[in-house]
């Protein structure tokens, strides 16, 4: 899978459940939440790929997007538009002595709210195949 840096991509998922405002009161809602690992911090200090900082499992990207209806938050985090962090990375691939990200590796999105993945590649030339 292909490393994840600082230059583009897109990190998401769709079971960020949220109180939203109803007549009735506030109601649990499902939204899909996104980051861009552009916001990702921090970020390798002395490792560039494909000319661009890398990430590692240790990084964090937000604030995220998708879920602002959810003005009372997320029903765990109780956050809207938190930051997403990543839940795995590579075994066997250190970056500054945390495990490297790399695309479909998974992770917690609106500040542990929801479940998600890297989705969109950063770069398309360096892999990490472990």
């Amino acid at each position: 899978m292909f490393a994840v840096t600082t230059n583009a991509g897109r990190i998401g998922g769709e079971l960020d459940v949220c109180g939203t405002p109803s007549a009735g009161g506030t109601t649990p809602v499902v939204y899909a939440n996104t980051t861009s690992p552009a916001q990702g911090r921090p970020k390798a200090q002395k490792l560039l790929v494909a000319g661009m900082p890398a990430l590692h499992q240790n990084s964090s990207c937000g604030p995220s997007a998708g879920n602002e209806q959810g003005v009372a938050g997320g029903v765990v985090s109780g956050e809207v538009k938190g930051a997403a962090s990543f839940s795995t990375g590579s075994g066997k691939v250190m970056i500054e002595g945390s495990p490297a990200v790399r695309l479909n590796d998974a992770a917690v999105l609106n500040g542990g709210n929801g479940a998600g993945r890297v989705l969109e590649p950063s770069q398309g030339k360096v892999m990490i195949l472990s």
